[in-house]
């Protein structure tokens, strides 16, 4: 549980165990630090996310350390859902600002329903990957800039699904 948000100084590595993260304030790395999740879920409870990478540093979010992913959540219970990388709590309007190179890689959904998303990168590896994406993100308002070139696999194995539904109103 962090009360006064997570930062990640230049020139630094964090790495998170797995796990779930509740997190109160800000979370914010800088260009050239290294932040590494593996296996995690981030629960906002306010606060924004600004991820600021270039080349010098690396960004690796995933959701499960191990294949597949997926498992169809049975309750309410969101930090037991497999798939979740991050959460934002709809109850205020979180500011998420991705702003990356090449090193960067996210797996897992991300969801904030009331959340307004800019995804943003500037470069592009000799290998041909991008600023990747294998995430389907849920949120009120995204929008994505920069040259680069913006991948987005979508692997229905990594990800959250509810089971379809429909309510009828008499």
């Amino acid at each position: 549980w962090y009360t006064t948000g997570i930062q990640v100084p230049n020139g630094k590595t964090l790495t998170l165990n797995p796990g779930l993260y509740c997190i109160e304030g800000d979370m914010t790395n800088n260009s050239g630090t290294t932040l590494i999740a593996k296996g995690v879920t981030l629960y906002f409870l306010d606060g924004d996310l600004t991820l600021n990478q270039n080349d010098d540093g690396k960004v690796e979010l995933t959701s499960c350390p191990l294949e597949p992913c997926y498992t169809a959540p049975t309750s309410p219970d969101w930090a037991a859902v497999k798939g979740l990388l991050m959460y934002f709590d709809p109850s205020y309007q979180a500011v998420i600002k991705m702003n990356g190179g090449s090193t960067n890689s996210f797996k897992g959904t991300i969801y904030g329903s009331n959340a307004n998303f800019t995804l943003n990168g500037n470069t592009e590896t000799t290998s041909g990957e991008s600023f990747a994406f294998s995430t389907q993100i849920v949120g009120n308002w995204i929008e994505v800039a920069g040259k680069a070139d913006l991948l987005m696999n979508l692997n229905a194995t990594d990800f959250v699904s509810m089971p379809p539904s429909i309510s009828l109103v008499k």
